[in-house]
């Protein structure tokens, strides 16, 4: 059967009657803000303007999350819907207007004295008391208006266009490449692709072409991340933090105590990862530690294959062995036409789920050709759904989760098929299936690891002034060293990873690597709980995804008895990957 999604619940078209008054509405509800934000010092009652001001924020984001949605899964579904791009920019360009109005609002929330009282003694108001108090802490760090103005301006000639820049050289970057007698150029996406390619040959000659073909590149990008880190280095120094990780673990509302506790876990843990990386060396024929090119090297291929008719069932069937609620999620999604799925000209590629909080539903994109990977994806795409399905009922504002939580229904539910296939499956298939797992966790473990140990040398040694190319080259292969160690071949790493990641080049997304760390072991974590517990963990933990978007990443884990600062839990969550 063919599987594609019906975007009628949210709007019939560009030209749809509820769209356009919908967007007549976002555009009077900016005006009216900016008049009242305007004479927000004249008002009386602060008690009364913050209850405004939350009573704004969530049906603000409610219409824009609509609106924008609707544009951005017509774009994911045709990237040449014309309609759909200029609609997007339109809804874009009218949100930037509320930056400023924004930013007064936060500095003036951060400015009373009296707000624990102010939420104590308005029941509507104490459901916001986190909410209200993070804004409060983040406008320690806020600048005055007209710095944070300026700063805003500048970025759009800073570091982004420095982005823009990164963005355009590598995007551009072609490659000879020769495959199967045939020479041709090849985008730098599809030259690392073949990284699993099932030929060993293709593997290493993909590998050496990539890194011979940054030297066209490395100095205008070497450049740009130096003028971005240089710019992050600064800005959080103007703010008061204590260093752009500092900002960082602000941002994503982490303790540092969470995350040394995590990290000593994985430093624990990095010996059963090298071991394993010896051990695929062997079987692929080397003699000594795994060159960087076989990482993702396959060691057999499964040969089932799934119709969406046998993934809809088996899915289905098995979320039921966790609970009916979430079996009923998944068949809903099938039925009324929640999922896009198979591959086709102009669809964006790889797999996404989109939350729809006005309508409690949600948009799952695959690219479904049958493999056993595209089984798994699905069940991670509907465990995202699920996350959203528990906080249907929650405001809008309830709804914005820390980002390390991000992955942990999607990752839990991922669990949930792996085992379930695991079941059944012949040896050669568990292989496939146990080696995708630990491949995808050494990535988000022990590489992560390495990208973190590299930013953070990155910015100590940034702040003495600019890197060459060659130094970037050196603090990453240290940092290859010091994660993967006599796990991989230190003859035959990769120089260039600062060359190939897009998150080193924005300013906004910093330390951009161990919320996948933290995303993976906390779901993985949670399931040993569920395995422990059995049916009695299921009411912990819907609640505890309803729970994601009222606290921070140690309340919100408490609440379900976990402490995330505590080394035993991130332990435990290890344990289930050395058993695989």
């Amino acid at each position: 059967m063919k599987m594609q999604w019906n975007l009628d619940t949210i709007y019939k078209g560009f030209d749809d009657n509820r769209y356009k008054n919908d967007v007549n509405e976002l555009k009077k509800m900016i005006e009216d803000y900016q008049v009242w934000v305007d004479g927000l010092d004249a008002n009386s009652s602060a008690r009364e303007q913050v209850v405004h001001y939350v009573n704004f924020t969530n049906k603000l984001h409610s219409l824009a999350e609509k609106l924008a949605v609707y544009a951005e899964l017509r774009l994911a579904a045709n990237s040449s819907d014309e309609e759909a791009l200029k609609n997007y920019e339109l809804i874009q360009n009218e949100l930037i207007n509320l930056a400023s109005p924004e930013s007064i609002v936060r500095k003036w929330i951060g400015a009373l004295n009296n707000l624990d009282e102010i939420t104590e003694n308005e029941p509507l108001l104490l459901a916001y008391k986190d909410f209200l108090q993070k804004i409060k802490g983040q406008t320690a760090y806020l600048l005055s208006e007209a710095e944070e103005s300026l700063l805003s301006l500048m970025k759009t000639t800073g570091s982004s266009a420095w982005g823009k820049l990164f963005e355009l050289l590598s995007s551009k970057l072609l490659i000879a490449f020769e495959k199967n007698g045939k020479k041709e150029n090849q985008p730098l996406s599809v030259i690392r692709g073949m990284a699993q390619d099932a030929d060993p040959k293709i593997r290493k000659d993909a590998y050496e072409a990539e890194l011979a073909a940054y030297s066209q590149i490395e100095d205008s990008i070497a450049a740009a991340l130096n003028a971005i880190k240089g710019e992050v280095i600064q800005t959080a120094k103007r703010r008061g933090y204590q260093s752009p990780l500092d900002m960082t673990l602000h941002q994503t509302r982490m303790k540092a105590q969470t995350l040394d506790a995590m990290w000593q876990a994985i430093n624990e843990s990095l010996p059963d990862f090298r071991r394993y990386l010896k051990h695929k060396s062997a079987l692929l024929g080397h003699d000594g530690p795994l060159p960087f090119y076989d990482l993702f090297a396959p060691i057999s291929a499964s040969k089932t294959s799934y119709t969406l008719d046998d993934a809809q069932h088996f899915i289905v069937t098995n979320f039921k062995q966790f609970s009916q609620e979430l079996a009923d999620l998944a068949q809903m999604a099938f039925e009324k036409g929640w999922i896009d799925a198979e591959p086709r000209q102009g669809k964006v590629g790889g797999a996404f789920c989109a939350g729809i909080h006005s309508i409690g539903e949600s948009r799952i994109l695959t690219n479904f050709t049958g493999k056993l990977g595209d089984l798994i994806t699905l069940g991670h795409e509907l465990g995202h759904a699920f996350h959203g399905w528990c906080l249907r009922e929650e405001s809008p504002i309830h709804t914005e989760y820390p980002m390390p939580l991000a992955e942990t229904a999607s990752i839990f539910c991922e669990t949930i098929i792996a085992k379930a296939v695991m079941k059944n499956a012949d040896k050669e298939e568990q292989v496939t299936i146990l080696e995708n797992s630990i491949t995808d966790a050494t990535q988000s473990i022990v590489d992560i690891y390495s990208r973190f140990l590299f930013e953070t040398t990155l910015f100590e040694k940034r702040k003495e002034g600019s890197l060459s190319s060659k130094r970037l080259q050196e603090l990453m292969l240290d940092a290859q060293i010091k994660a993967y160690g006599d796990g991989l071949d230190s003859k035959s790493l990769h120089p260039y990873m600062w060359a190939c990641k897009p998150h080193y080049y924005s300013a906004d997304l910093n330390f951009y690597n161990f919320p996948y760390a933290f995303g993976l072991l906390f779901a993985l974590g949670l399931y040993a709980i569920y395995q422990k517990k059995g049916t009695d963990f299921v009411e912990d933990y819907t609640k505890l995804l309803r729970f994601t978007g009222k606290g921070d990443i140690e309340t919100v884990a408490l609440s379900a008895g976990i402490d995330v600062t505590k080394i035993d839990f991130w332990r435990n969550s290890l344990k289930t990957v050395k058993e695989n």
